[in-house]
């Protein structure tokens, strides 16, 4: 008699199934290997359409400065921006790994899609992404990137009408610049966050062409 089907699920025969989690601000992929403690985390290069990195609040770990989240450029079908999207990195965790993540985010687990202030710093979202498989960032990207649904953190709000939108830190910057070009090339990674590099801050001609 030929032996029996392994149980679905079995640990012995079968890899946790992994989910893609879109990356924009300073949580670098190092930083992630770190907090799942897992050195072979799976990533690439990941863009998110339709969607522009914003920065709100203020964090005592960032100086008292904003920390980033993402905002639909896309209001009532009319294009908001003139922004063509996010570059930003892609891990892929397993379930396990993801509920590891969530507390360095103020995600609540068991409760990870709540946007009340009061209950997540970040809730979870899923978004479309591209995704390159091509982890050489001095190629050619490929022309046919891969879609795939992803969970992103998004940072809640008070008033979603009012955004309490702010300015980062220059450290904070640079640890954004950092993540991007582990697959971005450094073209790329200037023309998405260049302008938030200037000698002295001016939030009308720094910071504001974003946000408007």
């Amino acid at each position: 008699m030929p032996p029996s089907p392994p149980l679905s699920g079995s640990a012995t025969t079968l890899s946790p199934r992994l989910f893609p989690v879109f990356g924009y601000g300073s949580n670098s992929i190092v930083q992630i290997c770190a907090r799942v403690k897992n050195d072979n985390v799976p990533s690439s290069k990941g863009f998110l359409p339709k969607y522009k990195r914003i920065f709100l609040g203020k964090s005592q770990r960032w100086n008292g400065k904003a920390v980033a989240s993402v905002e639909s450029t896309i209001i009532d079908n009319s294009t908001r921006s003139v922004s063509d999207g996010c570059r930003g990195t892609v891990v892929y965790l397993s379930q396990n790994e993801l509920h590891l993540v969530d507390p360095y985010e103020g995600c609540d687990s068991e409760d990870y899609g709540n946007e009340n202030i009061s209950k997540n710093v970040y809730h979870r979202k899923k978004v479309k992404v591209q995704i390159w498989k091509n982890k050489e960032k001095e190629e050619e990207s490929d022309p046919d990137p891969i879609w795939e649904e992803a969970w992103c953190y998004m940072k809640n709000v008070t008033d979603s009408n009012s955004p309490d939108y702010g300015t980062p830190s220059p450290e904070y910057v640079a640890a954004i610049r950092q993540n991007l070009s582990t697959y971005w090339k450094k073209e790329d990674v200037d023309l998405e966050i260049g302008n938030l590099e200037c000698a002295e801050w001016n939030e009308e001609t720094c910071l504001k062409a974003d946000l408007s």
